[in-house]
């Protein structure tokens, strides 16, 4: 319980850094586009990769199934956002 408590609070923390960087520039809103797509694909890679190795032995964990629903959902809604409204 307290590995999970202190993960929770690692990830918190993290989010909040993430959520208040600040773009100077061009080259910084380049570099945080850049690495926000390789989470993104990393993210995706790892659960696709779980998703197929799960399914090999006939036991899928609907938890990724739902993280990598989330995840292209979100980021096609994200993508009609700001192409609509920014």
């Amino acid at each position: 319980m307290i590995g999970l408590l202190l993960v929770t609070a690692i990830v918190c923390v993290f989010a909040g850094f993430v959520m208040r960087e600040k773009i100077a520039d061009e080259r910084d809103a380049l570099h945080r586009m850049n690495a926000s797509r390789a989470a993104y694909l990393s993210g995706l890679a790892i659960l696709t990769i779980a998703f197929v190795l799960q399914g090999l032995t006939h036991s899928i964990d609907p938890s990724i199934s739902l993280a990598l629903g989330v995840m292209i959902v979100v980021k096609f809604g994200a993508r009609i956002y700001f192409d609509r409204y920014k």
